[in-house]
């Protein structure tokens, strides 16, 4: 404790300032936390597609078809709850606002990072700084369901191998898979390692294990269903990732000037874009072999398309999509196809071309993979007539 009476009044008028300035300083973040918490008009805007509208007369009157939800950020993603009585929504949005403030109460300094606040934000920022922009997202989603779990956990000192263990059966009791709980216990573990606690880890034989299958692809006949029932900006989408194999990020970023449509060999560009945001590893940025049919594709979705992104959206087309997975299950629910993603197109581009006679080195530096290994999980067995048939002409 100070013992304020030995102090000269220059200190103690010092020390008033600093409290005032940290008093008000937390009385404008608890308002900032409180505004961004608002009501949404979730309506139909057409036949397959539902967005989140401000909730405004205009809106209303725009879009009958809707409800309303409130919004709000919780562990850095935005969180819609829906307004149960419509009548009683501003009592809804004053309850949300208030135990939004609560939680910022609770919050520790993340400037500590001792603190287990602070080491996940020195994390996630660390991560973000170093361009690994995807892997920031998914470890903030990882390491909030971690402070959910273990709330009275507060300083990195206080967290154990008991820890790391019931983490793991926490998320078995949910449902979720032997591959997800060992990706988010790696994700965990590296954390750990960069915030200094890199000596807790879980023995081998207590380690989340699961069995590595051969990557899922698309059957014959349902990429063809599903480009039947596209809309043309999914058409493009589609055809795109399963002639190119793009990461999800590198189709959001795609810009025309990374296509050579007109030369002899044609092919894209995948490279950062720091402007935008977007960085790739060393192994990432590279060159792919485009179709002859992609190219008619392209050529005619560019003709009276303004913009330098190739699936751009918003005016004149500038901003990047970040929901290109809507559009490929809406029409992948039309066709009747299941367990559609976007990744999946990927894998069965790689496998197609490894049937094709592609060797791997040649669709590693295709595909921007920084090891061999990843590339021979796409190695399938091939089919009994067809092994059969090189026995026959081999012997």
């Amino acid at each position: 404790m100070i013992d304020l009476s030995k102090l000269d009044p220059k200190t103690l008028r010092s020390l008033s300032e600093t409290f005032e300035q940290r008093y008000l300083d937390k009385v404008k973040t608890k308002a900032r936390v409180a505004d961004s918490v608002v009501l949404m008009w979730l309506c139909r805007v057409g036949p397959d597609d539902w967005r989140y509208l401000h909730d405004t007369p205009e809106a209303r009157a725009a879009h009958p078809t809707g409800r309303l939800v409130i919004r709000e950020r919780l562990n850095g993603r935005r969180k819609y709850t829906p307004v149960k009585d419509m009548a009683n929504a501003a009592h809804a949005l004053q309850e949300a606002r208030t135990q939004a403030v609560r939680r910022l109460g609770k919050a520790e300094d993340v400037r500590d990072v001792h603190t287990v606040a602070g080491a996940i934000d020195a994390y996630i920022r660390g991560r973000k700084s170093a361009g690994r922009v995807e892997a920031a997202r998914d470890s903030r989603v990882v390491l909030g369901e971690w402070k959910e779990l273990f709330p009275s956990v507060r300083r990195m000192a206080g967290i154990n191998k008991t820890h790391l263990i019931t983490f793991c059966e926490r998320l078995r009791d949910k449902g979720q898979s032997e591959r997800t709980v060992f990706n988010k216990y790696v994700r965990v573990r590296a954390w750990l390692r960069a915030s200094g606690r890199g000596d807790l880890k879980l023995s081998p034989g207590e380690q989340p294990r699961f069995e590595k299958t051969v990557p899922t692809v698309y059957r014959d006949g349902e990429i063809e269903r599903m480009l039947k029932c596209s809309d043309a900006y999914t058409l493009v989408l589609i055809e795109l990732l399963r002639c190119t194999g793009l990461r999800e990020r590198e189709a959001q970023f795609l810009e025309w000037s990374d296509l050579d449509l007109q030369g002899r060999a044609r092919s894209l560009h995948v490279r950062g874009k720091p402007a935008m945001g977007f960085k790739v590893k060393d192994a990432e940025a590279r060159m792919v072999g485009i179709p002859a049919s992609l190219v008619e594709v392209l050529n005619t979705w560019r003709k009276d398309r303004p913009g330098s992104l190739v699936l751009g959206i918003g005016p004149d087309n500038a901003r990047s999509n970040f929901h290109l997975l809507r559009k490929v299950k809406a029409a992948a629910k039309r066709a009747g196809v299941a367990d559609a993603n976007l990744h999946k197109f990927r894998r069965t581009w790689a496998v197609s071309l490894l049937h094709a006679g592609l060797d791997l080195r040649t669709l590693q530096a295709m595909g921007g993979w920084s090891d061999l290994g990843s590339v021979t999980r796409y190695l399938r067995p091939a089919e009994a007539p067809t092994v059969q048939g090189l026995i026959d002409s081999v012997f």
